[in-house]
């Protein structure tokens, strides 16, 4: 070897690491132009990593090699010669011994395992394994650990690879599970043990589902690996422990049942530990959030093992464990919430709730306020996952809440208001209805200065659902809440501007009085621009002018239009500030909406910046702590294969956490710029046109976003709803049901199918740059779909698929997308999409029923798509209702929630109307189903039965009218009068199916029972969808004079000055509060302008002479 050639490379790279940049940067170019060009750089960065004086040196060197050696497909490590390979290969084993420096024996077996993955493919090396395994049973427990670190390191490759050349596959497994089963136990050294347990970990990940052997002998070590991490958890050793606790978190990812039997002793383990008070918080909290990932992704085992109940109850304990002010700070307890909050929202509220409020009714009575604040916290934590299922009992729940609200103790008094917060976001009807008992009982705390924070956070969210019912309130509560916005300390100011927009939102146009003194409050606050407690206020000012904005229209919100943009494309620019830029993207959208094209005028300034929001990485390479601009001596070439940053001790975490966290905000940031981008198009239309091609270029990357998705479902939101902008910009005129054929519709066990469309619809065919649009768009949406794993991505395709059908039409889909649609909805169905499974640890003990409520989210969002897609391919769904009626139907049980009946019973209803007459040889299946579910005991079912069934009827070619008495005689109890929302809501779906009945055979029904009971139902309350039917059956009476009609006709006409008067600002269904469409209005107005001609002073004592103009 060429002496000088190793004392020059010495030399450049002890300049690499000096503290002189210049001196760096010019050894960089000479390791890259001079050294690392030669194959002589292999034998002589060996050399100074094995001789060199200084261990950084030693160091440098061994990483270095590693590159070298992995570059180029390794090709200046085989352009050594074997005698020169050898020596390599021999001397490292040694190295790796006798090494005295930690991190430069780290990088020597990190080169032995690259060295490994090229030469054990060829068969070379065969003394490597025998090595590693005298090497693991030598006497000395230092050998020992670098055996286990070693075969850490060399696992990737050694575990699958052939042995000899043109050999088979040697699997070593079995003797590696044989060989962890001792050192798992070694007796004196715990850093043999803790190197165990991360190369089984390594190990895991190769041990496929069928592997019956292998997992047997797996599971067995499971108890030798939680005793590790408990004896790592004790000796205070948090990166042991941190790293088994990582090992456990992979083993709920791995396919095959690694943990068979010993998940409930794990589960406890995990408990048991996280109580543990003589741990310190930091390792507590790390277990705590294993037991998280745990729920999460063994959620059907949990879920089988009914392990619930016995979380919470070893949880609250934690739970009342002292929280700082900081919101910040994590503790146990706050983590603690975080595993009550997975369970509710992975588990089926039925194992989650009850054993829950079973510890809470017990603890709220308790003597110990941080027990009653732990109890009041978790009730409010699961009302996310647990809503529908809590909402039938909510009325026998609010003295908790009104206890916790009057409670002694200020935590209490503070978790109740959190509780409640929760409450109005998840169930905001009815905590509207309880505005008279709530509203005093915040106020009060509002006036406790140690409350008022928490207090005006709930008035906030309770101020937000409750709609026409703040009318009263509104004077003193602006009164109230300006006179605290001017005495308010910085850090309760922005709580207190929020509450007045969710005031703002509630009142809406009302709120004009009081938005100028608003406004003179709020608007200063736009100027700051100090970290902290002021940037954090000028976000929330930001969101809500945008809600005043909203609230009193454009005019009044036009003396700020241009300063608050400004300000708010200023607030972009702020450093440091993520939570701020994504404050003006909401507020840009918002805007948009108020000021529609008037928008434009900002675009040039708005969409470079959401542009360049939407382009940036989520790494921000200023956050490494050694990367290619500042990490000169360990550079790579820039086609090197294997170019990542080294860490070469430990995972450097603080400095990952970091990375994540700003990696993290970056991505949401992207999120909020696509949601924006969004609106703005929706609202600007035309003049945003220059500015599709590169948008839509910006988002199709985000359809494949590795990591983070909220950007996928983003993506997914805008590029859907740009196609359905587009199309209503393009004036092609309301769609056609139908294709023109869905033929060849053939079925297969495996449920491939051919889909067959014919012809050239012209009606539903799409408009040239609209099918370009699509053409760009659909296949990486379909593709996403066909790999996404994430629920929430899932859902949001189901909902924006469906309304973008519901707007475009069917020739979105038609013809090469309907299959694959179908699939995966059919998938979803089933419970076996990507997003629904597991992993093999099997679920077949799990009653059907049983799920989360977003897990029936998901499925109420499939069959909803299944629904529209009938009601655009209409006559042509008949080829794809046999797919899908028997999935739909088996939704419609007892034994499931009321939430998942409901879904099934409306879906079907949507697609009887989308196949109208061609529903007939589905009749016979579909009557009894309806019939059934109008005696359902949910009212919301009953409600979808009603309209089901009324349905059927009206569409089937199928005579049922022997059946009308039956159905009559259920309907019935549905007309009793009651308040209940979903009542009401019933009760109009009633009216709607007897309406149909008599439009589809008026003989058949006994009008003299039936008319009085429907007349006096009226008007409807709630489902105006029933207006046009219900109005079109009196108006068929009115023609036949019925007499029970004309009886009536005083009622009536109040009913028809009701719905007039509901359309002052536009018609039903695009106009909120609107009752009637505009062809039934027209109808109205000609039977009353006939009625006028006879009876005039009943027209004009009903009000409804200026309707006749």
């Amino acid at each position: 070897m060429d002496a000088a050639y190793v004392q020059g490379l010495h030399a450049a790279l002890e300049q690499s690491i000096a503290p002189d940049t210049a001196v760096i940067k010019a050894a960089t170019v000479q390791l890259n132009t001079v050294f690392y060009t030669s194959a002589q750089c292999v034998p002589a960065l060996f050399e100074i990593g094995s001789t060199s004086p200084n261990a950084g040196i030693r160091q440098l060197a061994l990483v270095e090699l590693r590159k070298r050696v992995s570059a180029k497909k390794s090709k200046q490590w085989l352009a050594q010669v074997p005698a020169t390979r050898g020596a390599i290969k021999g001397r490292l084993l040694e190295i790796i011994v006798s090494e005295t420096s930690s991190q430069t024996r780290t990088a020597a077996t990190r080169f032995a395992s690259s060295l490994a993955s090229i030469e054990l493919p060829e068969g070379q090396w065969p003394e490597l394994l025998p090595w590693l395994l005298a090497l693991s049973a030598d006497a000395v427990a230092a050998k020992r650990e670098v055996a286990l670190q070693t075969m850490y390191m060399l696992l990737d490759t050694l575990v699958l690879t052939p042995t000899k050349p043109g050999g088979g596959i040697e699997h070593h497994i079995s003797e590696f599970l044989v060989l962890f089963g001792k050192t798992l136990q070694d007796p004196e050294s715990l850093s043999v043990r803790v190197w165990t347990v991360r190369a089984l970990g390594k190990l895991s990940e190769f041990i496929e589902p069928d592997e019956a052997t292998e997992i047997a002998g797996f599971q067995a070590l499971v108890p030798g690996i939680v005793s590790v991490i408990q004896h790592s958890l004790e000796a205070s050793d948090e990166a042991s422990a941190k790293s088994g606790l990582e090992v456990i978190e992979g083993l709920t990812l791995a396919e095959a049942p690694l943990f068979g039997p010993h998940l409930v002793n794990l589960v406890q383990f995990l408990m048991n530990a996280a109580a543990n008070r003589a741990f310190e918080n930091d390792l507590r909290i790390m277990v705590l959030n294993c037991l998280l990932f745990t729920v999460k992704m063994k959620k059907a085992v949990i879920q089988k093992l009914n392990l619930a109940g016995a979380i919470i109850t070893a949880l609250l304990p934690i739970g009342a464990e002292p929280e700082p002010a900081d919101a910040e700070e994590d503790v146990p307890a706050r983590t603690a919430f975080r595993v009550i909050d997975t369970l509710a929202t992975s588990l089926p509220p039925a194992q989650v709730f009850p054993p829950l409020f079973a510890q809470v009714q017990a603890l709220a009575a308790s003597p110990d306020p941080a027990m009653r604040k732990s109890a009041i916290t978790a009730f409010g934590v699961v009302v996310e996952g647990c809503s529908l299922f809590i909402q039938p009992h909510l009325e026998t729940l609010w003295p908790l809440i009104q206890g916790g609200l009057s409670d002694p103790e200020v935590m209490v008094r503070k978790a109740a208001c959190s509780a409640l917060g929760c409450l109005c976001e998840m169930l905001d009807e009815d905590c509207a209805k309880q505005h008279a008992m709530l509203l005093p009982l915040v106020f009060k705390l509002i006036g406790d200065p140690e409350t008022q924070r928490s207090a005006c956070v709930a008035l906030d969210c309770l101020l937000e659902v409750l709609g026409d019912d703040i009318e009263p309130y509104i004077p003193s509560l602006m009164e109230s809440l300006l006179q605290l916005l001017a005495s308010a300390p910085l850090n309760l100011k922005g709580t207190v501007v929020g509450a007045i927009g969710s005031a703002a939102h509630a009142s809406k146009a009302k709120f004009a009085p009081y938005f100028q003194a608003s406004m003179d409050h709020i608007v200063p606050f736009l100027l700051l621009t100090e970290e902290g407690d002021e940037l954090d206020l000028r976000g929330v000012a930001q969101d809500t002018v945008g809600t005043l904005a909203e609230a009193v229209g454009k005019e009044a919100f036009r003396p700020y239009f241009a300063p608050l943009m400004t300000a708010a494309l200023e607030a972009t620019a702020i450093p440091n500030a993520p939570q701020l830029k994504e404050c003006s993207y909401i507020f840009f959208a918002v805007i948009s909406r108020v000021y529609a094209e008037e928008f434009q005028a900002y675009l040039p300034t708005v969409m470079p910046l959401l542009l360049a929001a939407l382009g940036q990485s989520e790494i921000d390479e200023s956050l490494f702590p050694s990367g290619n601009d500042g990490d000169y001596g360990t550079g790579v070439d820039d086609d090197d294969e294997d170019g990542e940053f080294e860490d070469i001790d430990e995972d450097l975490d603080e400095d990952s956490d970091e990375m994540f966290n700003a990696s993290t905000a970056i991505a949401i940031e992207k999120e909020c710029a696509a949601d924006a981008i969004s609106e703005i198009f929706a609202h600007t239309k035309t003049p945003f046109l220059p500015y599709i091609e590169p948008v839509v270029r910006a988002l199709l990357p985000g359809l494949k976003h590795p990591w983070h998705d909220g950007i996928r479902k983003s993506a997914v939101a805008a590029l859907l709803g740009f196609i359905s902008t587009f199309h209503e910009m393009s004036d092609a005129g309301k769609w056609t049901k139908g294709s023109s054929g869905v033929s060849d519709l053939e079925k297969s066990r495996n449920w491939t199918r051919v889909l067959t469309w014919k012809g050239d619809n012209k009606q539903s065919s799409l408009q040239a740059n609209v099918k370009q649009l699509a053409g760009a768009i659909l296949p990486d949406v379909i593709e996403l779909w066909s790999d996404e794993e994430e629920r929430d991505v899932v859902n949001e395709l189901c909902n924006s698929f469906s309304a973008a059908l519901m707007i475009v039409g069917p020739a979105l889909i038609v013809p090469e997308y309907v299959e694959p649609i179908c699939t995966h909805l059919q998938e979803i169905l089933q419970r076996k999409a990507a997003c629904q499974i597991d992993g093999v640890e099997d679920d077949a003990n799990i009653a059907a029923g049983e799920q989360s409520e977003y897990d029936a989210a998901l499925i109420s969002a499939a069959m909803d798509l299944v629904g529209t897609l009938a009601s655009v391919l209409g006559a042509d769904f008949a080829q794809l209702m046999p797919m899908f009626q028997n999935e739909m139907t088996q939704y419609y049980d007892l034994e499931r929630s009321a939430g998942d009946r409901s879904t099934a019973i409306g879906s079907l209803a949507e697609i009887v109307n989308g196949l109208e007459s061609a529903v007939t040889p589905f009749t016979d299946a579909l009557f009894p189903l309806f019939l059934r579910s109008l005696a359902d005991p949910e009212a919301e079912v009953q409600s979808n039965g009603a309209f089901a069934m009324g349905s059927l009827i009206f569409h089937s070619q199928t005579d049922l009218s022997s059946q009308y008495m039956n159905i009559l005689g259920v309907l019935h109890p549905l007309f009793a009068p009651n308040d209940d929302r979903k009542a009401e809501n019933a009760q109009d779906n009633a009216c709607g199916c007897v309406s149909r009945m008599i439009l589809k055979n008026i003989s058949a029904v006994p009008l003299d029972q039936v008319l009085p009971v429907l007349i006096q139902a009226l008007p409807l309350k709630r489902d105006f969808a029933e207006s046009e039917k219900t109005f079109a059956a009196i108006f068929e009476l009115f023609r036949a004079e019925n007499p029970i009609i004309l009886a009536n006709l005083d009622h009536l006409l109040n009913v028809f000055a009701h719905a007039l008067a509901s359309l002052s600002e536009g018609f039903y269904p695009g106009t909120d509060g609107a009752q009637i469409t505009e062809a039934t209005k027209n109808e109205v107005v000609e039977l009353l302008k006939a009625i006028n001609a006879q009876q005039p002073a009943k027209i004009a004592a009903a009000g409804l002479t200026p309707y006749l103009a």
